[in-house]
């Protein structure tokens, strides 16, 4: 029985030591630059947030509402959401790769990405 008790207790501690381990590296803050915003999938804004030296905002609005992304000192975040639970504004600034904000009443995603390739600043709107 003792050695029964002993294998449990190690199962238990490498359980807890992986999730630790997994929160570290889904939770670590990013030092993304470049963010991308989405509806529905589509790309609608890529963003060099380092380019922004004042207070930014955009105002996303489609048939499901209105947004608004607010760009300072190279971070991002949604300011504003007249959707009812407001989930995307109260996630404040984007800091995870892993964690991007998301507006699921209005369809829009801002994360961060890699991309280098692509050009850097507003996009446009695709669609409107």
């Amino acid at each position: 029985m003792i050695k029964n008790d002993k294998i449990c207790i190690v199962m238990i501690i490498c359980i807890f030591i992986i999730g630790i381990a997994g929160s570290v590296f889904v939770l670590r803050k990013s030092d993304g630059k470049k963010a991308i915003i989405t509806r529905d999938g589509q790309e609608l804004y890529r963003l060099d947030l380092t380019e922004y030296k004042k207070p930014y905002e955009i105002e996303i609005k489609s048939e499901e509402g209105t947004n608004r992304v607010l760009i300072e000192n190279g971070r991002i975040r949604m300011s504003y959401a007249d959707c009812p639970d407001n989930t995307c504004v109260k996630m404040g600034w984007l800091n995870s790769e892993s964690m991007p904000i998301v507006c699921l009443p209005h369809h829009i995603v801002i994360k961060f990405t890699d991309d280098t390739d692509s050009p850097d600043g507003v996009a446009g709107l695709k669609g409107d």
